[in-house]
């Protein structure tokens, strides 16, 4: 319970956040919230686009089962909003 920290390689953060390995252009950090449905994952993905964000890769079924989507906050950071239907998070 509480905070995860996933370590990844730079291309398969890349991949999924559908953005350019190149390290000029990607930090090669994925900044991860967890919401507990697709929906609030629709939701979050629409208030962070309403607020300023820029798209991604729009919310969408991934290959591990999970729902989730990609944007990138006005200073560039880039953000998974994902849903784990193997996770509880009540």
């Amino acid at each position: 319970e509480g905070s995860w920290l996933g370590l990844f390689p730079l291309d398969k953060l890349a991949e999924g956040a559908k953005v350019s390995s190149d390290r000029g252009a990607f930090s090669g950090t994925v900044f991860a919230h967890n919401v507990s449905s697709e929906a609030e994952v629709d939701n979050v993905f629409q208030i962070a686009i309403d607020a300023g964000a820029t798209k991604l890769k729009a919310p969408e079924k991934v290959f591990w089962g999970g729902y989730e989507s990609h944007f990138a906050d006005p200073d560039g950071y880039v953000w998974a909003v994902t849903y784990n239907p193997f996770t509880d998070l009540s």
